[in-house]
């Protein structure tokens, strides 16, 4: 009995498999749906066995002969965008990077023989620290007097700016000049700025005119007092013909001007002092600039005190008299004091604008004599007046 259900079972399983490698849709691998079923019914026969006592070593089966052979499938090959290349940075151990001009731009109007500092911002865009081993050097160009080469002052780290300066004289010639420079590390090698650090920095200028000379021949009278009338005269000369133009007299607080072909102008100081009179020639199309400087004194000035009002005039004893003064110079208005006298209470006067009033009281009838004192001040020399005042006898009423 336990053998007939035992084989039912294996007919059983065998249609199962049958079924299965049948059924379905599509064309699928035989082999690979089969075999774990084979597996499956070996394992099965053999627990039964086990179950009945019997000893059985089942035999594998033979493979199922596949029933077809599925078509080939064409594959579409998707290729992947391409992937721009990133430039690698490069790296350069000396390699400089022109930031701005400090000093003197391009193409800057400069007289002829005239000293200058160019200064140039530069960045180290290398790898390697700048020392004073590292030189500023002239490339090609006009030197303009620099020299060939100057070492530099400070240590400069990759990544940190320097201003490099250098002192250099315009040509004598009008016109335009441009001078090259570079830098140059302690083995000799040159190096700029640039992709390929092979760029030199430079100088542009514009000389402007024939050089000229500008002189101050006399300036009548030195010494001067304040508000007195100096005539300067001077003269602008070239080797290359004769200049026009107008010249510039000042002495740091006024001026005056004059034509090259004048020769001359009138200066009055104001003020008092040790003076430097400076005669500036500005230049024409042809011809630079130029100037010239003297020494001049203006001494302390006269002034001229007046009192100008006493009121009331007359006064009584005990009432107050208004003393109005004025004080005059020859240039700026006179400062300082004015002291009253003469009366039995004097006063005091400031000065605005060189005049002022105080008041002062008589204490006793009679003719009196009323005296302004203006002490001075840095520009003015002192100076003092006199006024007749009447004090009357005070009735009762």
């Amino acid at each position: 009995m336990l053998i007939r259900k035992n084989s039912f079972v294996v007919l059983s399983l065998t249609a199962i498999i049958v079924t299965s490698a049948c059924g379905g849709r599509g064309t699928p691998d035989v082999a690979a749906t089969l075999a774990p079923m084979y597996t499956a019914a070996a394992q099965t026969l053999q627990a039964l066995a086990s179950q009945a006592g019997m000893t059985a070593t089942p035999s594998p089966l033979p493979p199922p002969t596949p029933t077809g052979i599925p078509p080939t499938q064409t594959l579409a090959v998707v290729i992947p965008p391409s992937v721009p290349n990133t430039p690698v940075p490069v790296t350069r151990c000396d390699w400089a990077f022109f930031v701005v001009d400090v000093s003197v731009p391009d193409g800057s109007p400069i007289a002829p023989s005239t000293a200058f500092t160019k200064t140039w911002r530069l960045r180290n865009n290398g790898t390697c620290t700048w020392t004073s081993a590292y030189q500023l050097v002239f490339y090609n160009g006009n030197a303009m007097g620099g020299p060939a080469s100057q070492p530099l002052t400070s240590t400069v780290a990759p990544g940190q700016m320097v201003d490099i300066s250098v002192s250099l004289t315009s040509p004598i010639l009008a016109g335009p000049y441009r001078g090259y420079w570079m830098l140059q590390n302690p083995s000799g090698a040159r190096f700029g700025f640039g992709a390929q650090a092979n760029t030199a920095f430079w100088v542009d200028i514009k000389v402007v005119g024939n050089p000229t000379t500008t002189t101050i021949t006399a300036d009548t009278p030195d010494p001067s007092v304040v508000g007195q009338a100096v005539v300067v005269t001077y003269t602008v000369t070239s080797t290359g013909g004769t200049p026009t133009g107008n010249v510039t007299v000042s002495d740091g607080t006024i001026n005056c001007t004059g034509t090259v072909a004048a020769g001359t102008c009138t200066l009055t100081p104001t003020t008092a002092g040790a003076k430097t009179l400076t005669a500036t020639y500005a230049g024409d199309a042809n011809y630079a600039g130029s100037s010239d400087t003297e020494s001049h004194t203006v001494s302390q000035g006269p002034t001229t005190t007046t009192i100008t009002a006493d009121a009331p005039d007359p006064s009584t004893p005990g009432q107050s008299v208004a003393v109005s003064v004025t004080v005059s110079g020859t240039g700026i208005s006179p400062t300082g004091t004015v002291i009253i006298t003469g009366a039995d209470t004097n006063c005091t006067i400031t000065l605005s604008g060189g005049i002022g009033s105080c008041n002062a009281v008589f204490t006793t009838a009679g003719a009196k004599t009323l005296t302004a004192t203006y002490s001075g001040d840095g520009n003015y020399m002192s100076s003092s007046d006199t006024e007749s005042h009447t004090v009357n006898t005070a009735y009762p009423f």
